[in-house]
């Protein structure tokens, strides 16, 4: 029956995203237009409530003062008409200035019909690697650009500058890169677009596969509607929670004495069955001889707080982090949610408890992920965690605790998520009169961790740079875990 559900949502996913081409289709008949400056306004007042008095915490990482600097900035700038482009421009910096990665603003239909059907852009994909730029297919017929050429500079500023521009319109935690990186990865051509408009032509200086240095000048095109799409259905953030459910996989790798457990989502990772899946290959883990366990949280977006997992490495029952509900009034913002959704409904049940208790006299802080002990054998294996800038959430809460709890060796490089704290929450919303959408983040997190690292992702201990050009059995995060346990030293990056 479970497998019949999951090929039916795998069915509804597929017409969903059928519809949207085919209404991206029809929709170009028509022009760019630009929103009046009523609805504007009116979707601009809603934002703004919305960021402010419904975020957990919106002022983590920046101050009122600044905000109201913003809005005033914005409110100038939406008193003529303007497109979707524009619009969502300014939307998208006001949103990313929360600086909480959960709290995100997508385009609408108009605005990725203009993109796709009006508007001319790169000529061939570019993907993001570790800050740096690289061609993802050729340039024509003419390989003046080939697969895998790195970009330097476009349109006469180079690649970090062209990056910085763009990532202030990428939500993440805090100061944090690396997730906005690796969103930019599959969406760097409409978000170039979204932060820099329309073009005619560009300038690009790229090295080729010699490493010579050369400058090319490239004609504007339109968006290729197949590379578009393929790239959405690569996507991990378009497409989490919409693929198979898979706890993880155990391998093991005799000749250098150690187990590798790949835990990719948490999503689904609560319940007995996870329970029985961690247990049995805990079990497993010890019964080997083996002196190391990897566990691999490599673009592990998150989900649920692993209170089991933990059990197996320390021996306390305390908790691995806060929560703080946002509790007020009932503001106008909430006749616009989507109500019909697991978060919407989890975040009454929430406020309901919170309410309670703070008519008992109770803090309204709820120490929540209290360690679950097994009945199991604790695992005593040296631990080694991956992670890259998709361990976002739940997959960060974890890779901080088993660090400052378990004296986990983390390698890698620096998360997604935040090491300490953000917010959380995941309501959702369309601002009424653009449907652009929004989430929203009513609970503050604290994970309960020692460490001090700034604002920004858990740091690994191993640094690791991914290259364009690194295959999966070249994977250079698992060969610095092997120069680890080889050398037993903990080498600087390069």
């Amino acid at each position: 029956m479970f497998k019949c559900v999951r090929f039916i949502d795998a069915i509804i996913s597929m017409i969903r995203l059928s519809l949207l081409f085919l209404l991206l289709s029809v929709s170009c008949l028509g022009q760019t237009r630009t929103y009046s400056v009523k609805k504007q306004q009116k979707d601009f007042e809603i934002l703004k409530e919305s960021l402010l008095h419904v975020t957990g915490q919106p002022y983590l990482y920046t101050d009122s003062a600044t905000f109201v600097h913003l809005f005033d900035s914005i409110s100038s700038y939406i008193d003529e008409p303007r497109t979707a482009v524009e619009l969502f421009r300014a939307f998208s910096f006001l949103t990313a200035s929360i600086q909480c990665g959960h709290t995100n603003l997508s385009p609408n239909t108009r605005l990725l019909r203009d993109y796709l059907f009006f508007s001319e852009t790169f000529p061939f994909s570019i993907m993001v690697f570790d800050g740096k730029l690289y061609a993802a297919d050729r340039y024509g017929k003419d390989p003046r650009v080939e697969y895998g050429n790195e970009i330097i500079e476009i349109n006469g500023h180079s690649s970090s500058q062209v990056l910085h521009d763009m990532h202030a319109h990428v939500s993440s935690d805090a100061k944090n890169v690396t997730l906005k990186n690796r969103y930019l990865r599959y969406n760097f051509n409409l978000y170039y677009y979204i932060t820099f408009g329309s073009t005619d032509s560009f300038k690009i200086k790229f090295t080729n596969s010699e490493l010579d240095t050369l400058v090319l000048g490239a004609r504007a095109e339109l968006e290729d509607f197949k590379s578009f799409r393929l790239r959405y259905r690569s996507d991990p953030f378009a497409q989490y929670g919409k693929k198979k459910n898979e706890f993880g996989r155990l391998k093991s790798n005799k000749d250098l004495g150690y187990s590798l457990l790949e835990l990719p989502s948490f999503q689904k990772a609560q319940g007995k069955s996870y329970q029985s899946f961690i247990d049995a290959k805990m079990r497993s883990i010890n019964k080997k001889s083996y002196e190391y366990l990897v566990i691999d949280l490599r673009g592990n977006l998150g989900g649920k707080p692993q209170t089991y997992l933990m059990g197996y490495f320390t021996n306390s029952t305390e908790h691995i982090i806060e929560f703080r509900l946002r509790t007020g009034d009932k503001p106008t913002y909430q006749r616009y949610l989507k109500k019909w959704n697991k978060f919407y409904f989890l975040y009454l049940l929430t406020r309901w408890r919170h309410n309670q208790l703070a008519k008992s006299g109770h803090h309204h802080i709820q120490k929540g992920g209290i360690v679950v002990q097994p009945e199991s054998e604790h695992c005593d294996k040296q631990l080694i965690v991956l992670i890259d800038g998709l361990t976002f959430s739940a997959g960060s809460n974890l890779a901080a605790n088993l660090k400052d709890k378990a004296n986990a060796i983390v390698i890698g490089e620096e998360s997604g998520g935040s090491y300490k704290q953000g917010n959380t929450g995941q309501l959702r919303m369309k601002l009424p009169k653009t449907k652009f959408g929004l989430s929203l983040n009513p609970i503050y997190f604290n994970n309960n961790v020692k460490l001090n690292q700034g604002d920004a992702g858990l740091i690994p201990d191993i640094m690791v740079l991914s290259d364009f050009s690194s295959k999966k059995k070249d994977d250079p995060f698992i060969k610095a875990v092997e120069d680890y346990i080889l050398t037993k030293q903990i080498t600087p990056l390069k």
